[in-house]
């Protein structure tokens, strides 16, 4: 694909494919490249699902694919000028390598798609904690794979922690953080603008790694923060990171998030990139709805 402005998608581009469509962040880059005029093919194990057939009422393409099957990714990928490839943890940080690899596989079966690999930020920082560490292996897969590529490191998602109702009536947002530790965060609508970007800017993206955030404050003050959106008080309670609660890679996760924390240079990642329209957490928080009985996602990895 040809640099050119946000936007300027049109019915004759060449088609992308997004591996994972139905998921969380294959569900914002679809709607995102969508939305700018995109051709998309939404990759899925479960077509006929709600979600599948929701993306179909909005013209995209719906196939069926499984990341640990080369011949499927390669059949997904087929004449397709750019693959986003986001995997999973489901079973785990070598499965999610060895679905990775079997994904990579099938991409360059296809021909050389531009890939865009979803990663996580500080994956090269030796932090420890196991689905960083996947990621960083399959980030050195594709540089050493011949496929052109970008790679998209996001920090800590917006959508993680809510706040739920406490006995008391009164909200409660708890984290396994110090209540005055930063956090850098970023909501899965920057991610998906931010691919959208990728993909209509080669010349600008490939060969490149970006890690990328919206905003950073403490988990205090994003418990002041949606209390003032929702109308409602919102307490900050500290957790601990517990393995027998969290499970050791999410428990690692906020151990390093706790003592290092990303780096992101926000500002200038904003001034570099001014095309996605990046939010606070504010301006995320005020763009949801805020149910009253809402109750607790948990913690869960970027």
């Amino acid at each position: 694909m040809s640099d050119r402005g946000p936007g300027a998608g049109a019915v004759e581009d060449p088609v992308v494919l997004v591996t994972g469509a139905t998921g969380r962040q294959g569900g914002a880059v679809t709607k995102a490249l969508r939305r700018a005029g995109h051709r998309v093919r939404g990759m899925t194990r479960s077509p006929e699902g709600a979600r599948a057939t929701y993306l179909a009422s909005r013209r995209v393409e719906v196939v069926r694919g499984d990341l640990t099957d080369p011949a499927s990714v390669a059949a997904a990928a087929k004449g397709c000028a750019a693959v986003f490839l986001v995997t999973g943890l489901d079973g785990g940080p070598e499965r999610e390598v060895r679905a990775g690899l079997a994904a990579l596989e099938g991409i360059l079966a296809a021909g050389r798609p531009h890939t865009v690999l979803a990663s996580v930020a500080s994956c090269d920082r030796d932090t420890g904690v196991p689905h960083f560490d996947s990621k960083w292996r399959l980030e050195e897969a594709l540089r050493s794979s011949g496929l052109p590529f970008t790679i998209v490191a996001p920090v800590f998602f917006m959508e993680n922690p809510r706040p739920s109702l406490a006995a008391t009536g009164g909200r409660v947002l708890a984290s396994p953080l110090p209540p005055d530790r930063p956090l850098q965060q970023v909501c899965l609508e920057d991610i998906g603008q931010f691919v959208r970007w990728v993909v209509e800017h080669p010349a600008s993206s490939l060969g490149r790694r970006f890690e990328i955030a919206g905003d950073e404050l403490t988990g205090q003050r994003a418990a002041e923060v949606l209390g003032r959106v929702t109308g409602r008080p919102v307490t900050y309670r500290p957790l601990e990171p517990d393995p027998r609660m969290l499970g050791a890679d999410i428990a690692a996760m906020f151990r390093w998030l706790a003592a290092e924390g990303y780096r992101v240079d926000v500002p200038e990642l904003h001034r570099r990139v001014t095309e996605v329209g990046w939010h606070s957490f504010e301006e995320w928080a005020r763009g949801r709805e805020w149910p009253g009985d809402a109750g607790p996602d948990g913690p869960v990895r970027p």
